[in-house]
């Protein structure tokens, strides 16, 4: 089983039927139809109820479904954990230079204890 196939079923299961699915998904139907159908096998039992109407998931569907949704949600704050981690600025900075930042007047001179700032 793999992420993708269960997107492509919830996809399924929220349009209500494979050629709707598959425009969303941006696939061919009757691919979207094996990858389904694959799935099914693979658990041994029908996740939807075909008819003329469209698709509605059976009771087995139900369960896949809310476990799909849960992972979905996990894998979502995985890649939010990661683009926060990417944006983190970390390790040493270092700058060197042959003369002072204030004699060039990148920074205000240092105050003197006996005088004013300037």
């Amino acid at each position: 089983m793999e992420l993708r196939e269960l997107r492509y079923f919830r996809t399924v299961v929220e349009s209500g039927s494979f050629s709707k699915a598959a425009v969303k998904l941006m696939v061919a139907q009757p691919s979207l139809s094996r990858q389904i159908r694959a799935l099914e096998h693979e658990l041994g039992m029908p996740l939807l109820r075909r008819n003329a109407r469209g698709v509605s998931p059976t009771e087995a569907g139900k369960v896949l479904l809310e476990r799909a949704l849960r992972l979905e949600e996990n894998m979502d704050g995985i890649r939010r954990a990661f683009a926060t981690l990417a944006k983190r600025v970390t390790g040493t900075l270092r700058s060197g230079s042959k003369h002072s930042a204030c004699s060039v007047g990148w920074m205000p001179r240092p105050c003197s204890r006996t005088g004013p700032c300037r």
